[in-house]
């Protein structure tokens, strides 16, 4: 540099120009601020001037920078919980040259977290973490602005609820409990009923509650970290039981020592409920028992309660009145059914033979008979009856009483040991089997069978009316041989069937039995027969009646019979026994050959009105140890008594004495005939069906003395047969058979 000249700095437009350059300074350096220059880029010129002249410009070209602004703040989320992210901003701030906003953890600048302008941080453990943020550049780190993030943990659910008490009385109090889980900051218990977020309840690790009815109680942690699943318990509630409905029993009125059975009606019991029964004393209950039904014994009319009980109530009870009868043993009540074999239908158990029975009207049920039934004296009242069905039996030990109806398919049994009184009914089938009589008040009538096997019955003015037409329907029992033991002592009425049958009527009078038998040939015109044993009306005086020239001398006076047709005959005949059952019927007695049937009309008084029955009857040598007299071939009814004769009767050609017998019954093939004749006589067998149509005949020749006649059968089929024996043209001997096929 010359003297005098010296250095100066201008800034300014090239090219070194300085008119309109500033003027930076002199000397051989220049110092200047960067601010003062400012950003950009800058041509600074150097020149030396002088007094004798300035050099040319020189230049040096500068560029100055930016430096970096820290930021004001940094936002972002400063609570999150576990699992979340956390997402932090810079606020303000300004990056210089080559700026970067870095982020740190820890400290400033220490771990590099990462760049930008926003970091994102996921939590992964609670805790609380923070993050610091600068500007890094060429010209410049600025200082660090710090973010503080607080992770909370997430809300674990409980593991259960516990109770102080699982089961209550309806309306008092139990205390709930969160077992296990875990509440998050923030977080708390809430407990629902109903459902799990349904209607709150309350809040808290436990609470006290006061279920009504049977309740189920959740329980679920919530919070700022979110909610949990719930936890639950059911509280069992218990209310009062509901009413039973009623009270059936299997009786409401009972005798005296019937059990009675009562049940309890719905509703079904529930968990821990029981039935109680309890009987009403003085209007306290007094324990009867438990269950859906009891079984008890009453002496006096009671009411009995039920109720549904539980631990903590008890329902309203209901009752019921059981009435005691007094009534008398023997009494039909038939409150459980029409069984007369069921105990629980009388007072006092089914009858035996020595009760006496009463059947009062107005029962629920009306007595029916099954099997054998028992009674002494019976009484049946109106308004009610009883029934015999078929099959079943009713034993009378003493006498019959009714108001009411009685009916009978089955059988009606007299077993009286004394005399007793009957009134009248209907029945199928009937026996008398007493040691005394059974005097009627009314009609009986059978349609099945009458067995007499001891004592008699006294009709009076009524009768028996046997329907069944078989000649079988009137049998003797064991031990009434000819019916000397049992017959009806008055009227009998049976029904007859055309064709040839065997029929008894058992008639007599209180003294004994005089049965009539009748051995019936195609009757036609008469369809019933009334029979029934007298006194003889009138005397002897003015008999005149001869058999065979023999003139009869008297009629016993033992009595008479009668015969009574509702019809007259139009034809047809029938052999007649008379049983006198060896009783005396004439004072001086009988001889053999000396007696025999006579007869005159029913009304008749009169001793001239006696007779042969017919004039084609035959004329039967009565023998006095056969204990009957016989007539054959008969046509007349009426009245019929035994004739005696002065002296034995002198028989017209040949008359048969002797016995004839056939063997076997029932037969197969054949059959043969037996025969004792005292004198030759022309013997003939006929053999005919149920309707009286002959269906065989055999001629056996003239025959004296014993004789057996072998008939075979071989054409006919199975069934029942009559068998006439004559010799000489006169019925020696009739009987029924049978023939069976082998």
């Amino acid at each position: 540099m010359s003297s005098g000249g010296k250095w100066n700095w201008y800034r300014g437009l090239p090219p070194c120009l300085v008119q309109g350059s500033s003027w930076l300074g002199s000397g051989d350096s220049l110092v200047m601020t960067t601010a003062a220059l400012g950003v950009g880029t800058h041509t600074i010129y150097l020149r030396g001037e002088g007094g004798c002249n300035s050099t040319g410009c020189i230049s040096v070209t500068m560029v100055v920078r930016d430096t970096s602004v820290p930021a004001a703040s940094i936002s972002g989320d400063a609570a999150i919980c576990v699992g979340q992210t956390s997402t932090m901003k810079v606020q303000g701030g300004l990056l210089g040259h080559n700026g970067m906003w870095k982020w740190y953890s820890g400290t400033c600048g220490g771990t590099l977290a990462g760049s930008g302008d926003q970091l994102q941080f996921k939590a992964t453990v609670p805790g609380t973490f923070t993050f610091f943020a600068r500007a890094e550049g060429s010209c410049n780190n600025t200082v660090c602005r710090s973010f503080t993030i607080t992770v909370r943990d997430t809300t674990k659910p409980a593991t259960a609820v516990t109770a102080t008490k699982t089961t209550v009385c309806a309306g008092q109090p139990t205390t709930l409990s969160v077992v296990g889980g875990n509440l998050s900051a923030g977080a708390v218990w809430t407990w629902y009923q109903g459902s799990c977020g349904g209607s709150a309840i309350g809040t808290g690790a436990s609470i006290t509650v006061n279920p009504t009815v049977t309740t189920t109680y959740y329980v679920r942690a919530s919070g700022p970290c979110g909610t949990s699943v719930c936890a639950s318990t059911t509280i069992d509630a218990v209310g009062v039981p509901q009413t039973p409905a009623g009270i059936t029993s299997n009786y409401n009125e009972v005798c005296a020592g019937t059990p009675v059975k009562l049940y309890a009606t719905q509703p079904p019991l529930k968990a821990g409920e029981t039935r109680k029964w309890y009987v009403l004393v003085g209007g306290n209950p007094v324990p009867a028992g438990t269950g859906d039904s009891i079984q008890i014994n009453i002496t006096s009319t009671t009411d009995v309660l039920v109720r549904t009980e539980n631990a903590c109530f008890n329902s309203n009870g209901v009752t019921k009145r059981i009435t005691l009868l007094s009534l008398g043993s023997g009494t039909w009540i038939g409150v459980k059914s029409a069984d007369w074999h069921d105990a629980a239908n009388w007072c006092g158990g089914v009858p035996t033979s020595t009760t006496d029975v009463t059947i009062s009207g107005g029962t629920k049920f009306k007595p029916v008979i099954t099997s054998t039934a028992q009674a002494r004296n019976l009484v049946i009242n109106s308004g009610t009856d009883v029934t015999v069905n078929a099959g079943g039996t009713l034993e009378l030990y003493g006498s019959l009483t009714k108001a009411g109806g009685f009916n009978s398919a089955g059988t009606v049994a007299y077993r009286s040991a004394g005399n007793v009184s009957s009134d009248g009914f209907s029945t199928v089938n009937l026996e008398v089997n007493t040691a005394g009589r059974v005097s009627l008040r009314d009609d009986v009538k059978v349609s099945g069978t009458l067995t007499l096997t001891k004592g008699h019955v006294l009709t009076g003015s009524y009768q028996v009316h046997v329907t069944n037409r078989l000649g079988s329907a009137v049998i003797a029992g064991t031990g009434n041989n000819n019916f000397a033991a049992s017959w009806i002592a008055g009227n009998l009425r049976r029904e007859l069937q055309t064709g040839l049958e065997t029929y008894n009527f058992p008639v007599g009078s209180t003294n004994g039995g005089n049965n009539i038998e009748m051995n019936t040939r195609n009757i036609v015109g008469t369809s019933s027969l009334l029979a029934y044993f007298g006194v003889k009306p009138g005397n002897d005086m003015g008999l005149n009646v001869f058999e065979n020239g023999t003139p009869y001398s008297a009629v016993s006076g033992g009595g008479v019979w009668y015969l009574i047709p509702n019809t007259t005959a139009i034809s047809g005949d029938y052999d007649m026994k008379l049983f006198f059952n060896n009783q005396v019927v004439f004072t001086g007695g009988m001889t053999d050959n000396g007696f025999s049937i006579l007869n005159r009309s029913q009304s008749s008084v009169m001793a001239s009105d006696w007779k042969t029955p017919d004039l084609n009857s035959t004329y039967v040598a009565g023998q006095v140890t056969n204990g009957y007299v016989q007539r054959n071939s008969v046509k007349a009814f009426g009245q019929f008594g035994i004739g005696l004769t002065l002296y034995p009767v002198k028989v017209k050609g040949t008359q048969y004495s002797g016995s004839v017998t056939i063997q076997p019954n029932p037969f197969n093939a054949e059959f043969a005939v037996n025969m004792n004749i005292p004198k030759t006589t022309q013997v003939t067998v006929h053999v005919y069906d149920q309707t009286g149509r002959l269906v065989s005949q055999q001629n056996a020749g003239k025959l004296a003395g014993s004789n057996s006649l072998k008939v075979n059968t071989g054409n006919l089929s199975e069934g029942t047969y009559t068998v006439v024996v004559k010799g000489d043209g006169q019925t020696l001997h009739t009987e029924k058979m049978v023939k069976i096929l082998k």
